[in-house]
């Protein structure tokens, strides 16, 4: 009760004062946050905020504004672009050219219907900033489609041709949107740019291929144009276009990516020449020019069925191998199949000939799983495909047509497939070879003396040659080393008929090529310690020559026992090695490897020459020397 009283005096108290004293200033009312955002909807400030002002929008500088001495004032009005609410008005084309007002990072937005099949063309030139940034957005669940962007002037310009019907929304900034402080007037439009000629395939216009004259137009800066036509089936066609900077290539219908692309010819247009499955296509023109439009003329013209089929299916048959049949090569990539009857154990080359440095610069013959090179040895009766095509080329320009003569050339049978079935040969006659690859091994079968020293070799000269000599009860048995020489070397201690066999580590296309068997007459040291040769005293050297990888010389000599010093002699890179042994023919005599020797005992000695490297299969000529110490 008496806090109650108290506050009652007070209250009385300040009544009666409050009419004696000066009067004060009225506070004004504050504004409520609905009128806020009802007055300053769509009104953007230079700095600073936005609020009422007795229901009229002003903006206001805070303490940071104040400090830095900015200008608050309304910068622009009306803006009701900003997405979502409440959202960029909808507009029909065309629109503009009309004038806008950007405020500080400011995006004005409009919204308009697009149709698939159609190009749009934003333009936008500025007046208070240097550059428009330019887009057109796809609406939810709609594709994206690239836009292309040029520059006219002070003018962006952005083209896009829509694939598909959607809203679509265009965007307008000064550069770079959403980053820029800049601000200020502009002026722009939004046009459907007329493309008569269409751009996607199912606005393709048909156009024939015999030859018309077909006419056309980019019609803005990046447009393709796209003329359908049908083929028929092994058939060449011829596209010619003119105009200026033009690309242009021939697609599948229905696929996408690069085509055959026409090349630039003498004339400053574009040419190509190809054979195509029977189907639909697609002629695509544009050009690489800066300019925005430019005029070209196209023409699409069937040549005619191609000579020869471009595949294995389509092979023409040889009906002789004595007939050489003519082809041309119609187009860059043209490949004409032929196909002819092979015998088992033939062999068969190719014999193509072309005015054209790019003919015949590739031919081949193939089983139907796999590729043989020529010339070809066939192991059974079958039916073999041969091809001849193009040599690629790396300079640019239009293909022009090479003509060609073609041939299949049977070389007979060939010279053995193994030991059992070699082919007879005699010794010191050129036998011409073919082969087929570098697995081709051919045979013959030779009569040899013993002792007597046989060599192989080829003409022309090779590095590669694969040589092997064979016993025939003993066909899995090679007498020498076969792996890559220029030469073979043979001998035996038996007269006997050897099976010979010869091939090419590396096939270089040049065969035939020659071989020779030849008896390069006896050995001239015996190859046991019976049949060393004598070497007289007292003058204790001798000549001699290793002929093959395994041969060995032996020497008989008689020795005092006293020093010696060995001293050889050599005329090629193989050093061959030298033993001094005793009257045994075992027991080598001590330090016989380090060049000085000294037998125990008076009387007969032997000394072995053989090779060091024994898979040699060079002749390697040596002397050798004693000399008492």
């Amino acid at each position: 009760m008496r806090a109650l009283s108290s506050a009652l005096h007070a209250l009385v108290a300040a009544s009666l004062l409050s009419g004696c004293g000066p009067e004060q200033p009225s506070v004004p009312a504050v504004p409520s946050f609905e009128e806020v955002e009802r007055v300053c909807a769509g009104v953007h400030c230079t700095a600073g905020y936005c609020t009422s002002a007795g229901g009229v929008a002003t903006c206001r500088c805070g303490p940071v504004d104040e400090e830095a001495g900015s200008v608050c004032e309304v910068d622009e009005e009306g803006d009701f672009d900003d997405l979502p609410t409440p959202g960029p008005q909808m507009r029909s084309l065309p629109v503009g050219p009309e004038s806008g007002w950007l405020h500080r990072g400011d995006t004005d937005r409009f919204t308009f219907a697009g149709e698939a099949g159609r190009t749009y063309r934003f333009t936008c030139i500025p007046e208070a900033f240097q550059w428009c940034d330019l887009a057109i957005s796809p609406w939810f669940g709609a594709p994206y489609e690239p836009a292309r962007v040029s520059y006219e002037g002070r003018a962006t310009v952005l083209t896009l041709t829509l694939y598909t019907a959607s809203l679509r929304t265009a965007e307008l900034a000064a550069w770079p949107g959403g980053y820029s402080f800049d601000r200020g007037a502009y002026t722009f439009s939004l046009l459907e740019v007329e493309d008569p000629e269409g751009t996607l395939e199912q606005h393709a216009a048909s156009v024939s291929t015999d030859g018309t004259p077909i006419t056309g137009r980019i019609d803005f800066h990046g447009d393709t144009d796209a003329f359908a036509f049908t083929t028929l089936e092994q058939h060449v066609y011829r596209a010619h276009c003119t105009g200026p900077e033009l690309v242009a290539d021939i697609r599948a219908a229905g696929g996408w990516g690069t085509g055959q692309k026409l090349q630039r010819d003498e004339d400053g247009g574009r040419t190509a020449e190809v054979k195509l499955p029977a189907g639909s296509y697609l002629l695509w023109v544009g050009t690489a020019a800066l300019s925005d439009t430019a005029d070209y003329q196209c023409t699409l013209q069937d040549l005619g069925a191609d000579d020869h089929g471009d595949d294995s299916a389509h092979a023409t048959p040889l009906a002789t191998f004595d007939t050489a049949l003519t082809g041309v090569l119609g187009t860059r990539f043209d490949l004409d199949w032929f196909s002819f009857p092979a015998k088992a154990g033939h062999a068969y080359n190719l014999a193509c000939d072309s005015a054209a440095p790019s003919g015949c610069g590739a031919a081949s013959i193939r089983f139907p799983d796999r590729e043989l090179g020529q010339p070809v040895v066939v192991s059974q009766d079958g039916l073999l495909r041969a091809y001849v095509y193009n040599t690629p080329r790396k300079e640019a320009g239009p293909h022009a047509p090479v003509p060609y003569t073609f041939k299949v050339v049977d070389l007979g049978a060939d010279q053995g497939t193994g030991v059992a079935d070699a082919v007879p040969a005699s010794v010191g006659v050129p036998i011409p070879v073919y082969f087929a690859s570098f697995t081709d091994r051919d045979y013959f079968r030779v009569d040899v003396e013993a002792g007597h020293v046989y060599r192989l070799a080829f003409a022309p000269q090779v590095s590669s040659g694969l040589f092997g000599a064979f016993r025939p009860a003993e066909p899995a048995t090679n007498l020498m080393r076969a792996f890559s020489a220029t030469q073979g070397l043979f001998k035996s201690d038996r007269s006997e008929p050897i099976v010979f066999q010869v091939g090419l580590d590396v096939v270089v296309n040049e065969s035939p090529y020659v071989l020779r068997i030849d008896d390069l007459g006896p050995d001239d040291h015996g190859d046991t310690r019976e049949a060393a040769t004598t070497v007289p005293g007292p003058s204790l050297r001798a000549d001699g020559v290793l002929d093959t990888w395994d041969d060995v010389d032996w020497f008989a000599l008689e020795l005092e026992p006293r020093a010696y010093a060995v001293r050889s002699l050599r005329a090629n890179s193989n050093p061959p090695i030298f033993t001094l042994f005793e009257a045994d023919g075992v027991t080598p005599v001590p330090d016989s490897g380090s060049g000085n020797v000294r037998p125990r005992v008076a009387g007969r000695h032997y000394l072995r020459v053989n090779p060091w490297l024994s898979g040699s299969n060079d002749r390697s000529p040596y002397r050798w020397e004693l000399n008492p110490r």
